[in-house]
């Protein structure tokens, strides 16, 4: 970068995975990087990688506020902080911040103390995956951001929590929903959306039948707001002996009519789109794919019959993604 200044407006994304290089990273190329848009702190997945206090002093967010004041993104992965007050100090060091993406993030202390950080008050997009203390710091300063878009994966009961936790400081704020139960087996009913009545996007990935109907009579009980434009449903990482065409078989007592009644009816005024896409495991063979994979003109047989109103007034869409990426 010495010999050639131009190579550091080609940086847009920097990824850091030692604790102890980010000082003297910061150091070096204060306002050296005028395009950087994404930071990543990756660790390993065991052992954590833990961030010490020693690490994070007042010099060093000073540093990092120069160093990524264009930043727009921050990626965590598999980090350990010591405290709670040190995240808030990181992420407040980045004033630019839309996009906060969390998984696997643990604290020694979660104690807020509030003050100890200025809020990042241009945060608007939240992706969190097992992160307790995350939630923790969010609805200490709930009244200091306004999340509009929430993708949260799960993989506990726990988690569970932790979403309706967050789903309540978002408010009414909200307009986006990405909920990825990642196998877990717990109740779609748990989920609490009577506050994000403003919610205009909900899409759900599920990976078994089971999930897929649980979450189906949820909507089916009206569970998601008034005020919702799209509904989006990916099947994803399918076992490959589950043939999808049985995942809508007949569920018994006009199942699928009594949820195509409802999101057609006066409830759902704004409702333009529902998809239901199919996303199989990447790691079936071409052979495996012939066998156990629709044709595009199968699976909107079985959306169609299953769902007649929604698909005579234009809403029920065919995602051709799929098909494109398969056949190709």
């Amino acid at each position: 970068m010495a010999r050639d200044p131009s190579i550091r407006n080609l940086v847009k994304t920097v990824t850091i995975r030692s604790a102890g290089a980010l000082g003297p990273f910061s150091l070096c190329l204060a306002r050296k990087l005028s395009q950087v848009e994404t930071l990543e702190f990756v660790g390993k997945r065991w052992p954590l990688v833990e961030w010490k206090p020693i690490l994070f002093h007042v010099d060093l967010f000073a540093h990092m506020n120069a160093t990524f004041e264009t930043v727009t993104h921050l990626s965590l992965f598999h980090v350990e902080f010591a405290s709670v007050v040190i995240f808030g100090r990181l992420l407040s060091a980045l004033p630019r911040l839309v996009t906060l993406v969390c998984r696997r993030i643990y604290f020694k202390t979660c104690t807020v103390i509030l003050g100890a950080a200025r809020p990042p008050k241009n945060l608007i997009r939240l992706k969190l995956e097992d992160g307790s203390g995350v939630v923790d710091y969010l609805d200490a300063i709930s009244s200091a951001i306004h999340l509009v878009d929430l993708t949260v994966w799960f993989e506990d009961e726990s988690e569970v929590r932790q979403c309706n936790r967050m789903l309540q400081v978002a408010g009414t704020s909200l307009s986006s929903l990405h909920i990825d139960t990642n196998g877990l087996r717990g109740q779609a009913s748990d989920i609490k959306l009577m506050q994000n009545v403003n919610l205009q996007v909900f899409v759900l990935t599920v990976s078994t039948r089971a999930q897929f109907v649980g979450w189906l009579s949820a909507i089916g009980s009206g569970m998601l707001p008034r005020q919702l434009r799209e509904i989006r449903i990916l099947l994803s990482e399918l076992n490959p002996r589950t043939d999808p065409k049985d995942l809508l078989a007949s569920n018994g007592g006009n199942f699928y009519g009594r949820i195509d009644d409802l999101l057609t009816g006066p409830s759902y005024l704004n409702l333009n789109l529902v998809s239901v896409e199919l996303r199989p495991a990447i790691y079936l063979t071409r052979r495996e794919y012939t066998k156990h994979v629709p044709t595009q003109d199968e699976w909107w047989n079985c959306l169609s019959s299953r769902f007649p109103q929604l698909c005579a007034q234009g809403i029920l869409r065919l995602a051709t993604l799929l098909w494109s990426t398969l056949n190709g």
